[in-house]
């Protein structure tokens, strides 16, 4: 298995959290190879990284060890999922917070044996930057969401937490 320094990565989506997951990645040490958004331009406003020109592009690219996707509808996140798999790579779906600094401490204080025995862990991930009401995104609109902008903004607030 490869250290974090030796892996590359590419960005799937290019808007706000997508450049969060970057710059994540880069914090800890992941060569960003490029970055794919819903169209070349976009992704080559976002982003001074090499622009692929779609996620089947990244998916192609044996470069590339992590691929940070993003999609809005389960019709996506299954296509995506059925690319990664007929590409032969290594994929996982879920698991965005893992390479965030403070979960990457606590798993090596975990490993190096300085919290004890766990029997319980429990945290939170707040996204107050979604409170307030004049905030607008892609999960509020029904086109990207559902028949309703609610249950898409309570299903995001319900996952962050």
């Amino acid at each position: 298995m490869k250290e974090l320094h030796e892996l590359k990565a590419a960005v799937v989506g290019t808007g706000f959290i997508g450049a969060v997951h970057a710059d994540s990645l880069r914090r800890l040490g992941v060569e960003i190879l490029g970055v794919a958004g819903s169209t070349p331009e976009g992704a080559r406003a976002a982003s001074p990284a090499t622009v692929y020109d779609s996620y089947e592009a990244v998916l192609a690219d044996d470069r590339v060890d992590v691929v940070q996707p993003l999609a809005v509808s389960s019709d996506q996140s299954a296509e995506l999922v059925e690319l990664a798999a007929r590409s032969g790579l290594v994929h996982r779906t879920n698991v965005d917070l893992r390479f965030y600094p403070l979960v990457q401490e606590a798993r090596e204080r975990e490993r190096a044996g300085e919290l004890g025995e766990i029997w319980n862990v429990h945290g939170g991930y707040l996204q107050d930057w979604f409170a307030l009401p004049t905030v607008w995104n892609w999960r509020l609109t029904s086109r990207m969401c559902s028949a309703t902008p609610l249950p898409c903004r309570t299903a995001s607030a319900a996952g962050s937490t």
